[in-house]
C-alpha cells in the first residue's frame, strides 16, 4: 500500500511525502525527516502541489462550515487537536457533540460502529501527529473539521489500508450517511 504522493525527493532514492503531515499546524510533530519513511513530512509545510491546491482552495473560498478528510483505516471520526498530547481544542465540546451525532446516524443506518475523539484518544500516543488536514482546516475559520478513518476489517477479517472492492458500496453508504447527517445538523445549527 502506498500512502504518500509520488514526488521525487531530492537527494534520495525514496519517493513521496505524506500529505497528511504536510500542513502548517503542528508541522513536524509525529512525522519524519527521512524521505524513506511512510510519514515523511516533506521539506517544509505546504511543500507539495496537492497540499498547495487544498490550501489555495480553502483560503480562496468563503463561508466553509465544515471540512472532512477521508483516510483509511480505523472506523474513526477524529477531530482537532491531533498534534498535542494534552491540550484540547477550545471548541472540543462542539466538535465532539457533532461527531457523536454523526456516529449515531451511521450506526443507525448502516450498523457500522465508529470511535470518536482526537487522534491521541483514538490511537494512543503513536497517533499524535502534526501537519494534518483536520488541525489545519480549523485554523482557517472552518468551525467543524474532521478526519473519517474508513473501516479496516469486515466479516472476512482484517484488510487494513487495502479496502476490498466488495466493501466499496458498504463504506460509500457509511460516508454518505456521515456527510448527509453532518449537513442536516449544520444546516439547522448555522
Amino acid at each position: 500500500m502506498w500512502r504518500k504522493n509520488t514526488v521525487k525527493n531530492p537527494g534520495s532514492e525514496c519517493k513521496g511525502v505524506d500529505l497528511n503531515r504536510n500542513f502548517p499546524k503542528g508541522y513536524g510533530i509525529g512525522a519524519s525527516k527521512d524521505p524513506c519513511s511512510e510519514v515523511f513530512k516533506g521539506s517544509n509545510p505546504l511543500s507539495e502541489k496537492e497540499s498547495i491546491a487544498i490550501s489555495n482552495y480553502i483560503t480562496n473560498t468563503s463561508n466553509i462550515k465544515a471540512a472532512v478528510s477521508v483516510h483509511s483505516y480505523g472506523n474513526d471520526i477524529i477531530y482537532p487537536w491531533g498534534y498535542l498530547k494534552k491540550k484540547q481544542h477550545p471548541r472540543r465540546r462542539q466538535l465532539r457533540s457533532l461527531a457523536k451525532k454523526i456516529r449515531k446516524a451511521i450506526l443507525r443506518k448502516t450498523r457500522e460502529k465508529y470511535a470518536i475523539g482526537t487522534a491521541r484518544e483514538v490511537f494512543g500516543a503513536w497517533g499524535v501527529c502534526g501537519g494534518a488536514t483536520d488541525d489545519w482546516y480549523i485554523t482557517q475559520n472552518i468551525a467543524y473539521s474532521y478526519t473519517f478513518e474508513l473501516p479496516g476489517k469486515d466479516r472476512r477479517g482484517e484488510h487494513g489500508f487495502l479496502l476490498p472492492a466488495r466493501n466499496i458500496i458498504k463504506v460509500g453508504k457509511q460516508l454518505l450517511e456521515g456527510f448527509s447527517s453532518m449537513a442536516r445538523i449544520l444546516r439547522k445549527k448555522l
